[in-house]
């Protein structure tokens, strides 16, 4: 994998609203793929075997690790990776399983994780993946409030 610094696009996902707050209430999205490939490492070199298909990932600095629809999970094949507590946004800690997925922005850009299986989905999110603080801290993230605007730099893994 290269280990120059590259720029993720981001757009702002979900419908423009009539109060003008736009940055408020959509939330910064980016288009991945994803994989599970059990011969992928990141010392390969090479990327993980996946689909051309594209889903939808929210970058969330909240989250302590990435997680993923079960749908998406099934899609894909992903293998279990245990289970375990997750600290979620109330303040509680909940059993989650884990799954062993790979992240793809682009051919330069892969990311090995243990994803926690959340149904996006069903609740009418538009996003199918969480980029948590585990895929972030290989990044830098710009926020520019005024424009409306996210810059999301990979600096590698």
């Amino acid at each position: 994998m290269a280990k120059r610094k590259q720029i993720i696009k981001v757009w702002l996902g979900g419908p423009v609203r009539a109060s003008g707050a736009e940055f408020t209430y959509r939330p910064p999205l980016v288009s991945v793929h994803i994989a599970s490939d059990e011969t992928w490492s990141i010392e390969s070199g090479v990327l993980p075997s996946h689909s051309t298909k594209r889903y939808s990932a929210l970058i969330d600095t909240g989250a302590d690790y990435c997680a993923l629809d079960p749908s998406v999970s099934e899609e894909i094949g992903a293998r279990s990776a245990g289970s375990g507590l997750m600290h979620n946004w109330v303040g509680t800690d909940e059993k989650v399983v884990f799954v062993q997925i790979q992240i793809v922005i682009r051919p330069s850009v892969g990311f090995d994780a243990q994803a926690a299986l959340k149904d996006f989905r069903s609740q009418g999110q538009p996003w199918d993946v969480v980029l948590g603080r585990d895929f972030l801290r290989y990044c830098r993230l710009y926020v520019d409030g005024r424009a409306a605007r996210y810059h999301l730099h990979w600096m590698g893994a």
